[in-house]
């Protein structure tokens, strides 16, 4: 069965042809395209000219959009297997519970701070010199889970200072 598609004065008879004709004109309005960095997919942004994830319905949880809950994903995974991630997240979530729990204290306020600021100073560091990271990873591996945490602590306030 041939059909033929009329679209502005321009007859399309096969659906590559309608393709081209789409993509050209998104090309000529200068419509971003981007894959999704949770399912995937392809999809015109709309809003945001540096969004990264679709509003599709998520592989994960399809009740929910990629949109909503893609950076939630990421940052898990990222946990999962970033060890100084995981370690900072765990010593910044005690810090900011201690904070909570003693508003009356000060010195809560003043060590959540150091480590919030070192982080920062830290990350500023590795983005420059990557290879640093390789000292913290050593470091970690070799010491107790507790002890690690508090050496962790020390090495991003202090040493990025």
């Amino acid at each position: 069965m041939n059909t033929v598609l009329t679209i502005a004065n321009k007859s399309l008879k096969s659906s590559m042809s309608l393709l081209l004709f789409e993509m050209a004109h998104l090309m000529e309005t200068g419509t971003d395209i981007s894959k999704c960095k949770n399912c995937g997919n392809y999809f015109i942004q709309t809003g945001r000219s540096d969004a990264i994830y679709c509003e599709y319905p998520s592989p994960k949880n399809p009740e929910r959009t990629c949109k909503e809950i893609g950076a939630q994903i990421t940052r898990t995974e990222k946990m999962k297997k970033d060890t100084a991630t995981r370690l900072y997240r765990n010593i910044y979530m005690r810090d900011k519970m201690l904070q909570k729990r003693h508003p009356d204290k000060k010195e809560y306020d003043t060590r959540l701070n150091q480590l919030v600021e070192g982080a920062k100073r830290w990350r500023k560091i590795l983005k420059h010199h990557p290879r640093s990271i390789c000292r913290l990873y050593g470091l970690g591996k070799a010491i107790r889970s507790s002890l690690r945490k508090k050496i962790l602590r020390k090495f991003v306030i202090e040493y990025a200072t």
